[in-house]
C-alpha cells in the first residue's frame, strides 16, 4: 500500500493519524495510542469522516477513564503504570496479540494504584477475573511488589 498522502489530527484530546493511500482509493484512519486500531474508509466516504472521528472520540469511554485515573497518579504509581505497560507489551509482541487483550489500560492505571497486590485486590480491578488472575497476577505481582518494596517470593 503506498501513502499518498497523511495527517495528523487531534479530536477530544485523542489523536489520529489519516492516510490516503493506493491511489487515492481510501483513507485510512488509525489511533496514536492504540496502534491495534484501524479503520479504512473508502475515498468516496469522506464527507462524513468528521462525523465518524467525533463519534468515535466520544465513544472512547475507557481512554478517559484512564487518562483521569493517571492524573493522579503518584510518581511512583506513574512508574509501575510504565512497568506494567512495558510488560504487557513484550507479552503482546510474543504471543502476536494486541496489548489490550492481556489487559486494558484501565486495568493497568487501577493495578498501579494499589498499595498492596494480592488476589482480592486483582480480581476487583476492572476487566480482570480468574482466567487473567491464573495467567499473569505472579509476573503483575512481580513488577509491582518490585517498586513497593516488598519481596515476591
Amino acid at each position: 500500500m503506498a501513502i499518498t498522502k497523511s495527517w495528523h489530527i487531534q479530536i477530544n484530546d485523542t489523536n489520529y493519524f489519516l492516510e490516503l493511500r493506493d491511489n487515492n482509493d481510501f483513507y485510512v484512519l488509525s489511533n496514536l495510542e492504540d496502534p491495534t486500531y484501524l479503520l479504512k474508509i473508502p475515498a468516496q466516504d469522506l464527507s462524513n469522516l468528521v462525523k465518524d472521528l467525533q463519534n468515535i472520540a466520544n465513544s472512547n469511554k475507557s481512554s478517559i477513564k484512564t487518562k483521569i485515573a493517571m492524573e493522579s497518579f503518584t510518581e511512583q504509581e506513574k512508574s509501575i503504570y510504565q512497568a506494567l505497560k512495558l510488560w504487557r507489551y513484550k507479552l503482546a509482541k510474543d504471543q502476536k496479540i494486541p496489548p489490550y487483550i492481556i489487559m486494558n489500560n484501565l486495568s493497568l492505571a487501577h493495578l498501579s494504584k494499589l498499595k498492596e497486590l494480592n488476589k482480592n485486590t486483582f480480581l476487583s480491578t476492572p476487566g480482570l477475573g480468574k482466567i487473567k488472575f491464573e495467567t499473569y497476577f505472579e509476573e503483575v505481582k512481580k513488577i509491582h511488589d518490585s517498586f513497593n518494596g516488598h519481596s515476591s517470593f
